[in-house]
């Protein structure tokens, strides 16, 4: 059964996502809203149709045409057939939606890219892992891997080409990653290590980053480990510290922070000069 799902605010601006015509915009946010844990769900015309617009008058067939328009523009949206039964399924579903207690999927996986169903994760093991020091020359095969990957990029992206890069460089000395974590969070994981005194636990801390991620949606956890990590030079972590908490009050503060600064900018803007009001958290650093 499908639960609540978040939309990444990049959905709005994104390009490919530009490309589609509203009612396809509609049915592809439908369907990663009725997807099931996993990211998939039935492909039917008429079944998307029946959840997705049950009050507009839209035939089978153009349902289906929008379907397979999505999926000829997002390669993160893939139509798969399994018997005589059509499915749809997200290639980077654990990306973007964060499920605390996952229930295993109903529905069949999609066909296997490389053995891999995540481009991205396919990239970072090849780079890492199979072929070694990404700054030797990679045997022509793992090449060939790699640009196929890169070829399957997804309609969202939420990883810039910049970010990319600084995995691949970071996660050389990681081990005992879970083959689900994203690239973002591994980026996290990787300040996390970089504080003196953190008790990395891989584990602990992927749990802790996503129930963040839940919990605050709109704040760049990237961006604030980033921050904290700095802070954290200058206010190194005690024997007694509890950074798991230290860091989730950080974020609580981020998101405050961003929610005052919104409803400032509702009020006409942020005021200026001498008649700006002090904010609460104006004495943090600097953000």
């Amino acid at each position: 059964m499908a639960r609540k799902r978040m939309i990444d605010p990049s959905i709005w601006t994104d390009v490919k996502i530009g490309n589609l015509t509203r009612d396809e915009r509609l049915l592809f946010i439908g369907c990663f809203s009725n997807a099931d844990d996993e990211g998939r769900l039935p492909g039917n015309p008429a079944f998307l149709r029946s959840v997705i617009f049950p009050y507009d008058d839209l035939s089978v067939e153009e349902v289906r045409r929008m379907r397979d328009r999505i999926a000829s523009v997002c390669k993160n949206f893939i139509v798969y057939t399994v018997g005589e039964d059509e499915y749809i399924a997200f290639r980077k579903w654990r990306e973007y939606q964060s499920v605390r207690y996952p229930q295993p999927s109903k529905y069949p996986a999609p066909p296997e890219q490389n053995g891999c169903d995540n481009p991205d994760e396919r990239e970072a093991e090849l780079l890492t892992q199979g072929c070694g020091n990404p700054d030797a020359t990679l045997p022509q095969a793992c090449v060939n891997d790699v640009s196929a990957s890169r070829s399957r990029s997804s309609c969202l992206d939420q990883v810039s080409d910049e970010v990319e890069v600084e995995v691949k460089r970071s996660t050389q000395d990681e081990v005992d990653l879970p083959p689900d974590a994203t690239p973002t969070e591994r980026l996290i994981l990787h300040e996390f290590k970089q504080i003196k005194g953190y008790p990395i636990n891989v584990p602990t801390d992927l749990e802790h980053i996503r129930a963040l991620a839940v919990d605050f949606p709109t704040v760049d956890l990237l961006e604030e480990a980033k921050k904290w990590r700095t802070n954290k030079l200058d206010k190194p972590l005690k024997p007694k510290s509890n950074p798991r908490l230290q860091f989730r009050n950080w974020v609580a503060n981020a998101a405050k922070w961003q929610s005052e600064r919104s409803e400032r900018n509702g009020q006409g803007g942020r005021t200026s000069g001498s008649t700006r009001k002090t904010g609460k958290y104006d004495d943090l650093i600097i953000r």
